[in-house]
């Protein structure tokens, strides 16, 4: 068993943490005017669709079509409100309206832990390091970021907490799974002891 204060000490010495806070969801149009799309951050693209469900009995086969929203796209930048833009133009070649209208974008503000300040002071290797964190990041693999799903993130340690609409975002990510599970352990309700 990990020492906890040894593991703390390395927490607060060694590992970059943000914390990443999720707002939407929004229509592209919609991203492009809100207050935090206005600097530095993080976005995640869902889009809408529609699978086919069988359910088997003894007598017969159903079959429903049930709707689904999954994680699509995951991407980063400088000024968001300028590269929505640029996203929606680009999909626009590719997706038709219909589906344009099925996206829901989701802005992440970032908050670096060892500044308390947020994403305005975050370097382009740590936008770098938390986007290509999100995206590789086992749980997830948005196909829409195509080949680089199938990297391994190499950087620096990092530690993310997403907090508001996280979707489909693991409250505690981290490049150290153990740290994680010590996390989740730790911060779990414990039973009462009866007398």
């Amino acid at each position: 068993m990990v020492d906890n204060a040894l593991l703390l000490s390395y927490i607060v010495c060694e590992m970059e943490i943000f914390n990443v806070h999720w707002e939407g969801p929004y229509s592209f149009d919609e991203a492009i005017s809100q207050p935090e799309a206005r600097g530095v951050g993080v976005y995640a693209e869902y889009r809408s669709g529609s699978k086919k469900v069988e359910t088997r009995t003894a007598f017969a086969t159903t079959t429903k079509i049930k709707k689904t929203k999954g994680l699509y796209y995951i991407g980063k930048s400088k000024e968001l409100t300028r590269r929505f833009g640029e996203h929606k133009r680009g999909l626009s070649h590719f997706v038709s309206k219909e589906q344009l209208k099925k996206s829901s974008i989701y802005i992440g503000v970032i908050h670096w832990y060892k500044k308390t300040q947020s994403s305005a002071d975050i370097s382009p290797r740590q936008l770098h390091d938390i986007e290509t964190f999100l995206i590789t990041f086992p749980s997830l693999k948005p196909p829409g970021n195509g080949e680089t799903t199938k990297q391994r993130y190499k950087g620096e340690d990092i530690m993310i907490i997403n907090t508001g609409k996280i979707g489909a975002l693991d409250k505690f990510m981290c490049s150290n799974p153990e740290l994680v599970t010590f996390l989740k352990n730790s911060l779990a309700p414990r039973k009462k002891l009866q007398d």
